[in-house]
């Protein structure tokens, strides 16, 4: 009987066939994350095996989704305020920009493995959302950047 793997263990095996890792590097990083938890892109970061901006790339091009250049440019799209703030935006990485400006949602998330998050946000928002992946401290800093300082810091206001 052959084994099922989820999406987030097949992004390894996605990552070693692109030439990004080699098969020694998954497994490092399959014990990684099970002695710490996490996802598999968690554990690339953390052990820093591949860059920001390599491992970016490479998930754009392996989920075939837009990939996000110069983040801190963005428009944050506000209606999404509500259902992601700021402290869970931080957690999970990731927030909604304005679409090329078109107005349109985009969720940008520097770690598309996380299917039950990224689901979760659809649904709370009602909207359809494109995805597009960027590098983790660039959306970090854009969290940071673009969500009004009564959103970090609620309890001043």
């Amino acid at each position: 009987m052959a084994e099922r793997h989820t999406e987030k263990e097949l992004v390894l095996a996605a990552l070693v066939a692109g030439g990004y890792l080699t098969k020694t590097n998954r497994q490092t990083l399959e014990g990684f994350v099970k002695a710490w938890g996490g996802s598999p892109i968690e554990a690339v970061l953390e052990t820093r095996v591949l860059d920001e901006q390599v491992l970016a790339d490479a998930l754009a091009q392996i989920y075939k989704i837009d990939r996000v250049f110069q983040v801190k440019n963005l428009v944050l799209w506000q209606p999404s305020l509500k259902v992601l703030g700021y402290r869970r935006a931080r957690d999970w990485q990731c927030f909604v920009a304005e679409h090329d400006g078109t107005g349109r949602p985009e969720l940008v998330v520097a770690d598309p493995t996380q299917t039950e998050r990224i689901a979760l946000i659809k649904q709370e928002l009602r909207e359809e959302l494109t995805l597009a992946v960027g590098e983790r401290s660039d959306i970090v800093g854009a969290i940071d950047a673009l969500y009004p300082l009564a959103a970090q810091l609620p309890g001043f206001f």
